[in-house]
């Protein structure tokens, strides 16, 4: 027996006889593999961040790096943090080793400054990983509005090369100013990684010159 498809119009169509040679089946099994992992790959991880809105005890789920205390502030909801002391004269850090990422994934961390005296163009922060991302470094101006007055969100993108990553957020010296943060969070957990994407493509195309190959010898 034939076997067939039905069109849109529900008119039974045959199956090329060529797609029903073994060496044709088996690509076609490989194929289907290939795209299952990488559908599989795609699949976000929900990652967290401890007391990332900054409403548990103080520093909790972070480690403080500078020789100046940290402050609670009114935060972007509820109550933020002030990172750095002193006016910014002393630069202060947090950060905080965070578990559940999938290596070569990329993710999207999201959080919110503000700055104290606004006595310049703005307090800034400096975002890194300490540990776990090959990701580099980059600096973030808070509104120049006094009193932890306006918040703004910033999000950067960044790739995992461990399961765990230390996220670290520094206050930059930039006149008589102090920086606040709020509402860090990820999210996102999509598959990045050039090489690994590139040997999928290479195998996918593989499977389908062999199913040309089949067909071609067929005909």
């Amino acid at each position: 027996m034939r076997l067939g498809t039905s069109d849109a119009l529900g008119i039974s169509q045959p199956i090329p006889s060529f797609m029903q040679h073994p060496f044709v089946k088996r690509f076609s099994f490989l194929v289907s593999g290939l795209f299952a992992v990488a559908a599989s790959t795609m699949t976000s991880h929900a990652i967290t961040v401890v007391n990332g809105d900054f409403e548990s005890a103080f520093l909790a789920g972070w480690s403080g790096g500078g020789p100046d205390q940290q402050y609670i502030t009114p935060g972007q909801t509820g109550q933020g943090l002030e990172i750095g002391g002193l006016g910014g004269a002393i630069p202060n850090s947090i950060h905080q080793v965070i578990d559940g990422f999938t290596v070569n994934n990329c993710y999207t961390i999201s959080f919110a400054l503000a700055s104290q005296w606004a006595g310049g163009s703005g307090a800034q922060a400096e975002l890194s990983f300490l540990s776990g991302s090959p990701t580099a470094a980059s600096i973030f101006t808070a509104p120049a509005v006094a009193g932890f007055g306006q918040w703004m969100t910033f999000s950067y993108n960044f790739m995992a090369s461990s399961s765990s990553v230390d996220v670290q957020f520094k206050e930059i010296l930039n006149g008589f100013d102090d920086v606040a943060i709020d509402n860090v969070s990820i999210s996102g957990g999509s598959c990045c990684s050039l090489p690994d994407g590139g040997m999928t493509i290479a195998m996918l195309g593989l499977g389908l010159g062999g199913i040309a190959a089949a067909r071609r010898k067929l005909s």
